[in-house]
């Protein structure tokens, strides 16, 4: 009789991975997909761009960006230090894929410093090389680009910091981050939960409970006061589950309950989900599907069908890696904190209509499935204990 683990495991062995090739190989991966991207699309300017280019040049001017335009401050300011040296918006893009690169080269030392294993780090990067959407958004003067290669950067030297500078450098560098794009704030969440389980074991129980009661206090009065000035309810009434107005067919009961608009945004928040809690909880799942999923209902059949044949095992073996790393692996919690806030995030706002939210968290995710997709085809390969008559 065959033994079909047996003979899979076999044929299933991976390669032993030349260190020197295997960085190259994805250093002229890298340059391809770069350069491909970039002879395909283009500088890209589309209608959010005029916000940070006007917002860059108040800034030159001495003007500080008001309303919306604050939480875009760090990249307003990343172009107006372009603009100030005399760079132009090629000038952006072209900084935006170098900081691409120098993001890929820090989750490669990521991933080596929680496995402990080139292989995982190779296939880290790989992946985030080949998902073509993240490095679509180089190309263009958004914040996805600078946000999601800060986000790695961040956590790298986070993880690499003996000395109080170094610390000082990456505060500074995460307080940069924070105010690229307002989804900083599920960054910033990530970096919390890192950090109270990186200090648990070495900080007084009091104390520890102290500093996690107060962030967790300022987290929630910062959440409020972004609140402020937005059209939650407002979208909730239209039923809007994917920006702008995409409704994707979800009922608007009759008898909805609008609260009064004098009150303050979070309590109208809770006030509506307390008044209207099944719509509430239809409207907020169906924007959790849509953001986890990324397929979208007027996307290409060709389009849904790679998502969902490439993206969907990849969530399963990152799932699988969550799992196998260990309790001491503490950037698994920092990818649980970051994922989980930005999901809980979209599902109180809305998905976007192309789906870019999903693009940050990207990096991480990968992280975590070359560690199951690695262990996974290690346990297969695992010889099978010979069991001799008694």
């Amino acid at each position: 009789m065959i033994n079909f683990r047996l003979y899979f495991s076999k044929k299933l062995k991976l390669p032993i991975l030349n260190p020197k090739l295997a960085f190259i190989g994805l250093l002229l991966l890298w340059a391809f997909v770069q350069a491909a991207t970039f002879l395909r699309l283009g500088v890209q300017t589309p209608i959010d761009s005029e916000l940070y280019l006007s917002d860059a040049k108040n800034l030159l001017g001495g003007q500080w960006p008001q309303g919306r335009g604050m939480w875009y401050v760090s990249y307003s300011s990343f172009l107006a230090f372009v603009f100030l040296l005399g760079g132009s918006n090629s000038t952006i893009i072209l900084l935006q894929v170098f900081l691409s690169g120098v993001a890929a080269l820090c989750l490669y030392k990521i991933s080596v410093l929680v496995s402990g294993r080139a292989s995982e780090a190779f296939l880290t990067v790989f992946f985030y090389l080949s998902w073509l959407k993240i490095h679509e958004w180089n190309t263009i003067l958004y914040t996805e680009s600078l946000f999601t290669s800060c986000s790695i950067i961040c956590l790298a030297l986070l993880m690499r910091s003996k000395h109080y500078w170094q610390y000082v450098f990456v505060f500074v560098l995460t307080l940069f981050t924070f105010f690229v794009r307002p989804t900083g704030f599920a960054f910033l969440i990530g970096l919390i939960f890192y950090l109270v389980f990186l200090v648990k074991n070495k900080m007084d129980k009091r104390l520890l409970v102290s500093t996690i009661v107060v962030v967790s206090v300022a987290i929630f009065l910062l959440g409020c006061y972004m609140l402020e000035g937005g059209d939650l309810i407002d979208s909730y009434a239209r039923g809007e589950v994917i920006y702008p107005n995409i409704s994707i067919g979800l009922e608007i009961p009759a008898d909805l309950i609008i609260p009064p608009k004098n009150e303050p945004a979070f309590a109208r928040l809770f006030t509506f989900a307390f008044d209207n809690p099944v719509y509430f909880a239809k409207l907020s799942f169906y924007k959790l599907i849509l953001f986890i999923g990324n397929v979208k209902p007027y996307f290409s059949p060709i389009h849904n069908s790679i998502i969902v044949l490439i993206l969907y095992p990849i969530y399963i073996f990152a799932i699988i890696g969550y799992f196998r790393f260990g309790k001491t692996q503490y950037e698994k919690y920092f990818i649980l904190g970051y994922v989980a806030s930005l999901a809980l995030t979209i599902s109180l706002t809305s998905e976007n209509w192309d789906g870019r939210f999903l693009v940050p968290v990207l990096p991480f995710i990968f992280l975590l499935a070359s560690h199951g997709f690695i262990t996974t085809f290690e346990r297969l390969n695992k010889p099978k204990p010979i069991k001799l008559p008694v």
